[in-house]
């Protein structure tokens, strides 16, 4: 038999009665001696009079009173207990003690509900009426577990209150009772997601790539319901990539959520975080449940030349001492392993006709900026192409699109990344070549000193 099919169907029943709660007494009513109660046959005990001497909060009324507890329904109870994720009707009375704890009605009063559960963040409990305005002497809502477990501790709290709003700056009386949560079962563990996707190789130092990413994952149960300190275990799908974990087990939280931190190894690569959670099933038996994050990829992230293209949607605009027709101007770019580099990463434009946005920062590879046509219009520059007319056609612009990247170079022993004697590419250093013979001119502007010598730096025949 299953206990929590038992529960739920109990609490729909309760659900229905409580209905009804805050209805009047049945019966006929008799009068005390001193006329300040009436009685009615359930034993229902009220007050007649107009002034209330001093309101108290607990369970009944006038001989069964219970002073200062929440009367909890059984029947929403399995075993005196409450089932994970269950609900129950819960019922408090306000009586007036100085009227021999008779029922107080007529008079407006508030009632504010919390518990243990209910005040953590996030609250793994809650009531359907939280806060409760009466004026029958009797409040009943429902208390709703949503991931608590063991024993909850319920407060009610009784105040003032006028035209409906409850005046929670003095407290008059406060009732509690606990209620016992059955720990919830184990349904499922779920990625919930990760800080960094992509993580620089170790050592390597990009600044647009971090080489550290916090895995999250989240432990719920058959209702959905967050499960607390619940152990998780962690291994990587591959040892590939050389990439580690900060430690290989933890602690859900509150919200049963749990995180792990992968540090990036030296070697390029891909790797996911496996989780698991090891739990006792409703049938009794050890289970374990898995679930893999997404891939995180290690990589330099630096593009190098033989990765990066240039692309223009028009080559023959209209621009011949022509203003304001616009070309876009695309450039993409990818690390060595053909991954693309960092979102975020400036890609600097120049041109010598015309006018063009200065940069653009790439998002998945790739960014784009727009050429316009202007002074200086395409055919003023002194170029070679310039001065050639054919089919009726002339001007000439280039342009320029660079970044900081990094060398290409052969990986002869395939471990991923460059060694000591292994050949690599050298590059001259950028700069605006206007009439596009290969050569740096005393005219023409270097875009990047990188060696910082004052002067420009040709390409250099380099192995090492």
């Amino acid at each position: 038999m299953n206990p929590i099919k038992i529960a739920t169907i109990s609490l729909l029943t309760l659900a229905i009665a409580a209905c009804g709660g805050g209805g009047s007494p049945t019966g006929t009513p008799t009068s005390d001696d001193n006329g300040g109660t009436t009685t009615t046959d359930d034993g229902t005990t009220t007050s007649t009079s107009t002034t209330v001497g001093t309101p108290d909060i607990g369970s009944g009324n006038g001989g069964s009173y219970s002073d200062a507890v929440i009367l909890i329904a059984n029947g929403g109870l399995v075993d005196g207990k409450l089932a994970a994720g269950g609900q129950v009707s819960i019922t408090v009375d306000i009586v007036d003690r100085d009227a021999s704890n008779a029922r107080v009605a007529g008079t407006e009063y508030g009632v504010v509900f919390n518990s243990t559960c209910a005040g953590t963040e996030p609250a793994r409990a809650s009531f359907d009426n939280a806060e409760a305005v009466t004026t029958s002497g009797t409040v009943t809502t429902t208390y709703r577990a949503e991931g608590c477990s063991g024993e909850d501790i319920l407060t009610a709290t009784l105040y003032n209150s006028e035209a409906g709003a409850v005046d929670t700056a003095t407290k008059l009386a406060i009732a509690t009772s606990v209620i016992e949560v059955v720990a919830p079962t184990v349904n499922d563990i779920s990625y919930v997601g990760a800080t960094e996707t992509s993580l620089g190789i170790k050592s390597v130092g990009n600044p647009d790539l971090k080489q550290v990413s916090t895995i999250t994952f989240v432990v719920t149960d058959v209702n959905g319901d967050p499960i607390a300190n619940q152990a998780v275990n962690f291994v990587l799908s591959s040892s590939s990539s050389s990439a580690s974990l900060a430690t290989d087990s933890e602690i859900t939280d509150q919200s049963g959520e749990v995180s792990v931190v992968l540090n990036a190894g030296p070697v390029h690569g891909s790797v996911r975080v496996i989780a698991s959670t090891d739990f006792i099933n409703t049938e009794g038996s050890s289970d374990t449940v898995f679930v893999s994050s997404a891939p995180i990829s290690v990589t330099t992230g630096y593009p190098v030349q033989s990765k990066m293209t240039l692309a223009i949607d028009s080559f023959n605009p209209h621009a011949w001492h022509y203003v304001g027709n616009t070309v876009s101007v695309s450039a993409y770019i990818a690390d060595r392993w053909g991954n693309p580099s960092p979102d975020g990463t400036v890609i600097n434009f120049t041109t010598e006709g015309g006018e063009i946005e200065s940069s653009c920062e790439t998002a998945g590879g790739s960014c784009s900026v727009s050429w316009r046509g202007q002074d200086r219009l395409p055919g003023d520059t002194d170029n070679h192409a310039n001065s050639l007319y054919v089919n009726d056609r002339a001007g000439f612009s280039t342009i320029t699109a660079y970044t900081q990247g990094a060398s290409d170079y052969i990986d002869a022993n395939n471990n991923g990344i460059f060694d000591d004697g292994e050949s690599f590419v050298s590059y001259g250093e950028v700069f605006e070549d206007f009439n596009y013979d290969g050569h740096k001119q005393a005219s023409e502007e270097l875009l990047a000193d990188t060696d910082n010598n004052g002067s420009h730096t040709a390409q250099a025949d380099v192995t090492k």
